[in-house]
């Protein structure tokens, strides 16, 4: 697990990002809202979901960790550890809206972490803890992680009239979630020829459909994939004042994109 952190940390420098510096404070009960950047422990009850709420912080990203560390069940009154209990089941919803269903991790898994996703500052998203079985009472940790961002896409860009504005010059980075459709505009300053231009960032496995439209007619396309570099999906002359829509879509979950006008 702790080889996956390093690796996640300086992939998040390398491409930008910044993790907030975490507070190592552990809270021994469990919260209801809890903050980025620290662990908390808990404990499951063998009956109820452990609710907790985390507020979308900002522009960046985040995501979160489910580490149960030990289980067992009660015996007149007395705890007795069982390492077959070290199981437990996570969930992520926001707006009713499922995110994370039902997610089950063992002890030897080394717990569960979740994509990434970015929502509007200010939402609420709520996560909740589970015993995989009734009988189990197991101890956790838990910990949301927040990678702060600059010109990273505002949520909710999902429909033209909410696109982001994009300048001249400016490389804006863009999270890709499951079934996620985010929208972009630029609006040009002076007469003269444009370039926007696209990229995946993941190292692994990304795909993204990207296209231009002047009005509601495409106007150039390109379709991404990691490891291939920058592409171009618009280029051609624009008078002062005309707008560009940049529509990015059928994202993975967890898929992070760059985009540029030159």
């Amino acid at each position: 697990m702790k080889k996956v952190l390093g690796a996640l940390l300086m992939l998040s420098m390398a491409i930008g990002g910044t993790v907030v510096a975490p507070n190592t404070t552990k809270d021994v009960q469990a919260a209801t809202t809890i903050q980025s950047n620290r662990w908390y422990e808990g404990m499951t009850d063998g009956t109820n979901d452990q609710v907790y709420t985390y507020k979308m912080q900002g522009s960046g990203y985040f995501y979160y960790q489910v580490i149960p560390d030990q289980a067992g069940y009660y015996d007149d009154g007395k705890f007795v550890e069982n390492s077959y209990f070290h199981y437990i089941k996570t969930s992520m919803i926001k707006n009713y809206k499922s995110y994370v269903n039902g997610h089950s991790s063992y002890y030897s898994d080394g717990g569960y972490e979740s994509p990434n996703y970015s929502f509007k500052k200010g939402d609420n998203v709520t996560i909740k803890i589970c015993d995989r079985y009734n009988e189990e009472k197991t101890h956790y940790k838990l910990k949301v992680t927040f990678v702060k961002y600059k010109n990273f896409e505002k949520e909710n860009n999902d429909t033209r009239g909410r696109a982001n504005k994009l300048k001249k010059g400016v490389t804006y980075t863009g999270l890709a979630m499951d079934g996620d459709t985010d929208w972009y505009v630029f609006k040009a300053t002076k007469t003269k020829k444009y370039k926007i231009k696209a990229v995946c960032t993941n190292q692994d496995y990304c795909h993204q459909e990207v296209e231009a439209f002047r009005g509601y007619k495409s106007k150039g396309y390109a379709s991404t994939y990691a490891g291939e570099g920058w592409k171009t999906v618009f280029s051609g002359k624009l008078k002062k004042g005309q707008t560009v829509y940049v529509k990015v879509s059928d994202g993975g979950d967890d898929e992070m994109y760059k985009l540029r006008v030159k």
